[in-house]
Order: C-alpha cells, then structure tokens, then sequence
C-alpha cells in the first residue's frame, strides 16, 4: 500500500532538472491554508519529483504557475546542521495539470495560447431555467434513497 493524494499550489521557483538514467525535474509547490489555531492562512510546501514528460514540463511550468499535482506521498525525516529534526513531505507525481499558466506569473506575459472559449460560459448559464427544480422533493432517488 502507499499514500496517494492531490494538492494544488504555486511553484515557488522554477523546476530544477536532474539528470541521470532518467532526467526528471524536481521544484517546490506552496498551498495556501487556514489555520484555525492561528486564526490566520499559513502555507504548507511540498517537494514535487516527475519523471514524465520532462521537456514538456519544462516548457510550461515556471515559478508563479499554478499546478495540480497528483501522486504518491512520501514523509522523509532528517536531521538539519543545528541538530534539528525535520519533516520533509514530497510527492512523485504521476499527473501533473497546469492551471494557470498565463498573466501575472508568467514568465513572457504571452498571452497568444490563452483558451477563451469558456469566456461565455457564464453568459450560457445565466440562460438556463432552473424554475422546474423541485428542492422540496424527498423521493429524488426514489428506490435507491441512500437515507
């Protein structure tokens, strides 16, 4: 068994390519959070490993662009110079998506490769009638009810 999980944050620099049998890259993410004892949003971060489509990554992703990262978890424990032992959470990532990889984070400002055709979506869904919806009807799932 392994931990799988997904996180979606900011490359806090630009990936990092390392060579060897395989070339892979490896870059931080941050991923904004609340923290209630705090009472204030802190930012947890996570070491990313892809070994997929690497040249492809490269060209996509820098510093700024937000990503969703899926893959297996793994929690590795070491000790830093002052004798301190830390926590390092990393995720080798077996899907990685871009979210938004255009405007203030990036880095030429390109715009040309901007997909606009979700533009009007909001326009197609203001016309839609939602007047027939019945919220007030409990046999929704009729045989299959799960409560």
């Amino acid at each position: 068994m392994h931990a799988t999980g997904t996180i979606v944050g900011r490359l806090t620099s630009d990936p990092k390519v390392i060579e060897g049998k395989s070339d892979f890259i490896t870059f931080s993410v941050a991923v904004n959070r609340y923290d209630f004892r705090e009472g204030e949003r802190v930012a947890d971060f996570y070491d990313v490993i892809c070994f997929s489509n690497v040249d492809n990554h490269l060209k996509n992703i820098h510093k700024g662009t937000v990503v969703s990262v899926a893959g297996e978890i793994r929690i590795k424990t070491y000790e830093n110079r002052d004798g301190e032992e830390k926590t390092q959470v990393e995720i080798q990532a077996n899907q990685l998506n871009y979210i938004d990889n255009y405007g203030e984070g990036s880095q030429d400002g390109d715009y040309d490769d901007y997909d606009d055709s979700y533009d009007d979506l909001d326009d197609d869904l203001d016309d839609l009638d939602f007047d027939d919806i019945d919220d007030d009807d409990d046999d929704f799932f009729g045989e299959n009810d799960p409560f």
